[in-house]
């Protein structure tokens, strides 16, 4: 951050810490409902605009606070004013648990969404593998049975489209797997991942080494979406880390479940903004929206040259 920016910050909290003060005082010296709503003001006005936490807050409250109690009072009335205040600052905190009540709904709503895309796409390979792999291998039959029933020349073409439809047919069940792998409903995570692991290396050459210290399963909703963050983090690898290896890390740490999703790509800089969401593109906030669903943290580490790594922890009572 400039000079620029960080003296326009201070200035920006000096305001806000002064409008606090000023409301404070209005409160203390009686003025009720009318300070309330300034206290719930500036609480709104911190978030929006100077994306204060709660401890700062606390801190801004502190200062303000600090600054009524320096006149000269009795003891009486300074137990009657830090009273007043702590009633004051309760107040300030509900624009807090407003944006606390938004964000728990936004995580409802996400977790949900989520779990009606995985039917889908569970239905959707399901078709892919089972109904459509059923009328490609019926095809095939009807195929065989005429070739009986043709001159020879047209035998070998019968075959050639044969070859096709047992193309078309290994392509779907490749899909289907990628869809939605059978082996995560029916194994479980880490063999799942295991599967992911080695297919990109089928595909892209780079080697996966998957290790993990679990020894039990996680609710599905928590394997799904941690296989999906994997997917996303290992796509991310192969498309834009120019890596020649990679590792997936699986371990339980207490009541959370940690992974790391790591390799030795070019890597990039992280330190060019607030967050490293728009330095690493799409994949990674979509993995940060998954993540939040189900409670879940990322971590980004990486520097240019020395690859990069997410550090993933979800809460995994089970």
């Amino acid at each position: 951050m400039s000079g620029a920016e960080q003296g326009s910050g201070h200035g920006q909290r000096d305001r806000l810490l002064k409008k606090y003060s000023t409301a404070l005082t209005s409160y203390i010296q009686g003025n009720g409902e009318i300070a309330l709503q300034h206290a719930y003001e500036v609480s709104r006005e911190a978030i929006a605009d100077l994306n204060l936490g709660l401890l700062d807050m606390a801190v801004l409250h502190h200062e303000a606070l600090e600054q009524a109690l320096r006149a000269t009072i009795t003891e009486n009335e300074k137990g009657r004013m830090i009273k007043a205040a702590g009633e004051f600052f309760a107040e300030s905190m509900s624009a807090y648990e407003m944006v606390y009540r938004s964000y728990k709904d936004k995580n409802a709503a996400l977790r949900h969404i989520n779990d009606v895309l995985e039917q889908e796409v569970r239905r959707i390979a399901h078709v892919l593998h089972d109904e459509a792999g059923q009328s490609l291998f019926a095809a095939q039959i009807s195929l065989a049975m005429m070739e009986r029933k043709v001159d020879p020349p047209v035998v070998q073409d019968l075959r050639n489209v044969s070859n096709v439809l047992n193309q078309a047919g290994e392509q779907l069940r490749v899909l289907s797997h990628q869809l939605r792998p059978t082996i995560l409903d029916d194994l479980g995570l880490v063999p799942a991942i295991d599967h992911l692991a080695k297919g990109i290396f089928k595909q892209t050459g780079i080697p996966v080494s998957v290790r993990s210290s679990i020894q039990r399963r996680c609710p599905p909703s928590i394997e799904a979406a941690l296989f999906r963050v994997v997917q996303e983090g290992l796509a991310n690898m192969t498309k834009h880390s120019r890596a020649t290896n990679a590792e997936v890390v699986l371990e339980r740490e207490g009541p959370s479940l940690r992974c790391t999703v790591r390799d030795n790509g070019i890597g990039f800089d992280t330190g060019n903004g607030p967050d490293a969401t728009t330095t690493a593109g799409l994949g990674l906030l979509g993995i940060r929206e998954r993540l939040d669903s189900i409670g879940g943290t990322l971590h980004l580490q990486s520097q240019p040259g020395k690859g990069t790594a997410l550090l993933i922890n979800i809460p995994c009572e089970v």
